[in-house]
């Protein structure tokens, strides 16, 4: 448009048309709505389940030989973006090298609050919680259960989600 011989009316107005994307709406779910943002690529998935106050993460994105890479090109941004300053919960499947990296990058990005993981890791850092028995909890209005997928030691850890007028999203490795 801008090539064209056309009006200069109509070159500010499409300059107006890109506004949005200089400056992203930031807005907050309202109470009892969970906003589901499913992050793939390749092989890795990240979801982020943003409440009004709060920010899960469940799973890193990361895959094997990543080294924390989609972490860093992927997650943070889109969390950059959506005003994230710290993760609540971070949720791992199952406990693995490659999630191992895609933790330590977030964590020297922004605060992790807490993170449960599934499967087994040998001596975690104090934060980390194994899923053996079933955690429940609300934040803002949105229903989260937390639980082993088995009775196994090496299960790994599936997410319930409850919003208000919304089936339940049950997100499992």
């Amino acid at each position: 448009l801008w090539s064209l011989p056309v009006p200069w009316r109509w070159r500010a107005a499409s300059v107006a048309c890109l506004l949005p994307w200089a400056w992203p709406s930031r807005a907050a779910p309202a109470a009892g709505v969970a906003a589901v943002d499913v992050l793939a690529a390749g092989d890795g998935v990240a979801v982020v389940i943003r409440t009004q106050t709060h920010t899960v993460l469940y799973e890193t994105g990361e895959v094997y030989g990543s080294a924390g890479r989609r972490a860093h090109t992927l997650l943070w941004p889109h969390l950059r973006a959506h005003g994230v300053s710290a993760i609540d919960l971070l949720v791992l499947g199952s406990a693995g090298v490659r999630n191992v990296a895609g933790v330590a990058t977030l964590a020297r990005l922004l605060p992790i609050e807490a993170i449960r993981a599934g499967g087994t890791w040998r001596e975690p850092p104090p934060r980390v919680g194994a899923c053996l028995g079933r955690e429940r909890w609300e934040w803002d209005g949105v229903t989260f259960e937390l639980q082993a997928a088995s009775v196994q030691p090496a299960a790994s850890c599936v997410l319930r989600i409850r919003a208000r007028g919304a089936p339940a999203l049950l997100l499992a490795e």
